[in-house]
């Protein structure tokens, strides 16, 4: 290899990024918009129906008798109002 090949040689590894071909092509196209956490985040936030409220209220009150169990505090049918 000639000197000038030599040099033309390293300024080429020199300026290409390492990883495979597939790597680079993939960081050169640009993210679709809707993977984007900008994009996530300026999204709307939805309501909580009353639905999702009462499950939310359930989940929560099932957790808790899970660790009185836990905590060998006994169960109790019933359901607290």
């Amino acid at each position: 290899m000639s000197p000038a090949e030599y040099a033309r040689y390293k300024a080429w590894h020199a300026a290409r990024q390492p990883g495979s071909a597939a790597k680079r092509r993939a960081a050169k196209m640009p993210r679709p918009q809707h993977l984007t956490f900008e994009y996530l985040a300026s999204l709307p936030t939805q309501p909580i129906s009353p639905e999702l409220a009462e499950l939310n209220r359930l989940k929560a009150e099932l957790k808790e008798r899970l660790a009185n169990l836990e905590n060998g505090k006994g169960y109790s049918n019933e359901r607290p109002d």
